[in-house]
């Protein structure tokens, strides 16, 4: 769900209720309507919004790549590993295909829902390897 208000995000006619579901679906940005003006969202937000960034949240899309521009038709995360990690909570480490290792997302588990949110994300904007254009030449 979380990834998916993000792709949400990326779109401007879907951004303002992205942004609902992203405070919704991250502790820490529960209950602050304007995390995404914060200055320590400041990365995260500017990648979602400047569309040369787009292609690093594609990248989780199994079966993208920097040669298809990471485009896909269906949405479906690679889940490399999934365990418990103690106090930090869950780790769920996903593959983006344009990166060479997998990423680590951390999440926790409400007391009062039994839902799981996302808590540390940081590595989920990092750069990836830039899409290829197909009119650029490339050397091999």
């Amino acid at each position: 769900m979380w990834f998916e208000a993000v792709l949400a995000y990326l779109e401007p006619s879907t951004r303002a209720l992205a942004a609902e579901s992203l405070a919704y679906l991250t502790i820490p940005f529960k209950n602050d309507p304007d995390w995404a003006r914060r200055p320590s969202n400041g990365t995260f937000v500017s990648r979602l919004e400047d569309e040369r960034h787009h292609h690093i949240f594609r990248s989780y899309a199994k079966g993208t790549s920097p040669e298809t521009g990471y485009r896909f038709d269906h949405f479906e995360l690679d889940v490399v590993l999934s365990r418990d990690a103690g106090p930090r909570g869950w780790t769920v480490h996903l593959r983006s295909s344009g990166a060479d290792n997998p990423r680590p997302f951390y999440l926790k588990k409400s007391t009062q829902t039994g839902l799981w949110f996302v808590d540390q994300f940081g590595n989920a904007y990092v750069g990836v390897r830039p899409p290829v254009d197909p009119e650029t030449e490339q050397f091999v």
